[in-house]
């Protein structure tokens, strides 16, 4: 082997350092008596063998380097999406009454201003119909005008600031929270 230093003086596969240390790139071919062409055939004669062994090796520790990167980079991620999860739950677990408020309030808005629009597209209608009819007749019952009362409109309101309070109440439980030590403390 000694007498071996450049690759353009292996002439056979048996006795190549570079099949040796499993770098031949042909040997892992399917071929059960070893490569059809070896591809040291075509490399440049004149390159010594520990050279290319050297970068061979060079290039698979850059590799492997990159591999643990990749896992490192990978592992960190999940670390900080668990740490993220668990913060979430704290703060979710603690700030149960406050979204049940806000919830409560939302519900009964919502519902408030589907029926206050309800109403308002209905008395739209009818006084709609009794300005059609008020112009066809000289009935004096059709100049009914419907009003929706002020009150309920205020009561929409007052809903409203209601649940932006609860909105800022939530913000500031959750404030809180994340300045605890427990919240600072999740590891």
């Amino acid at each position: 082997m000694s007498e071996l230093i450049y690759l353009g003086d292996i002439d056979d596969c048996e006795i190549c350092p570079i099949r040796e240390k499993n770098m031949c790139p042909s040997w892992y071919s399917y071929n059960p008596s070893g490569p059809g062409d070896p591809p040291c055939s075509s490399w440049d004669k004149d390159e010594k063998i520990e050279d290319y062994i050297d970068g061979v090796e060079e290039e698979k520790s850059r590799y492997e380097n990159y591999l643990h990167e990749l896992w490192e980079k990978e592992e960190e991620k999940k670390r900080k999406n668990e740490l993220q999860r668990k913060r979430r739950y704290l703060v979710k677990a603690r700030t149960g009454t406050e979204k049940a408020k806000l919830s409560i309030l939302q519900d009964k808005y919502k519902k408030a201003f589907e029926f206050y629009s309800f109403v308002s597209r209905f008395s739209s209608a009818v006084n709609f119909a009794n300005e059609t009819y008020e112009k066809n007749s000289n009935d004096s019952q059709y100049k009914h005008r419907m009003h929706i009362n002020p009150q309920f409109q205020q009561e929409l309101s007052d809903l409203e600031s209601e649940i932006e309070i609860a909105k800022e109440n939530l913000k500031k439980k959750q404030k809180e929270i994340r300045q605890t030590e427990e919240y600072k403390n999740i590891k």
